[in-house]
């Protein structure tokens, strides 16, 4: 399969938003359970980092995309909101619908068993164009990420999965181990029901750590 896999710049912006709010957006199991419509917006602060990588086609299309960050490379003037229970605070979304997705994101990051996350990489977003999926394309743009990491001295690489086949795709690659997964069922509202209800096969939470 052809495709080279290249850096991600700041001035493709337009491109990298219009290319996730129809390849991302739709088909994440939180977003789709929510409803989340408006996917993303400018700015997109993930592209201040100079981890995130494209793979293009012989003839300059967009096949696929790895949004990654450092831990504390994102500018820290987040606008936060906070339930009136006093859950979490989470950053502020232009859609509504995605802020029970972020609580969710939130709560997941509370429970990682990693005692020091400075420095690690968290592989935030991994899409690809739907003509071009089910040829190994994810999981190049992952392990280009990881090598980026490592040639970089960055000492881990962590990737949160919503998605069952992204699931798939990392367990697949050596090195990264499993370290906690929360089932979708098991996050409940006041009330004890499921925020969520997301058909299978997608289950939960998949959180994956590497050693670099």
């Amino acid at each position: 399969m052809e495709g080279t896999i290249l850096p991600v710049g700041m001035d493709e912006e337009e491109r990298v938003i219009a290319f996730l709010n129809k390849n991302f957006v739709p088909d994440e199991p939180l977003n789709r359970s929510q409803g989340v419509t408006k996917g993303f917006q400018s700015p997109l602060d993930m592209l201040t980092s100079d981890m995130c990588l494209k793979m293009e086609s012989d003839t300059g299309d967009l096949m696929g995309l790895v949004l990654n960050v450092v831990e504390n490379d994102l500018p820290q003037d987040k606008v936060k909101s906070e339930n009136e229970d006093g859950e979490s605070a989470c950053p502020a979304s232009h859609d509504p619908e995605f802020i029970p997705v972020l609580r969710f994101l939130n709560h997941v990051d509370s429970l990682v068993p990693i005692k020091d996350k400075e420095g690690i990489m968290h592989i935030h977003i991994v899409a690809v164009d739907g003509s071009w999926r089910n040829q190994g394309i994810g999981r190049r743009l992952v392990e280009a990420s990881v090598k980026l990491a490592r040639d970089r001295g960055v000492p881990g690489v962590q990737v949160n999965c919503s998605n069952h086949y992204t699931s798939r795709m990392v367990e697949k690659i050596p090195e990264f181990r499993k370290i906690l997964s929360v089932p979708y069922d098991s996050y409940l509202d006041p009330c004890g029901q499921p925020v969520f209800r997301i058909p299978p096969p997608h289950d939960a939470m998949h959180v994956y750590h590497m050693s670099l």
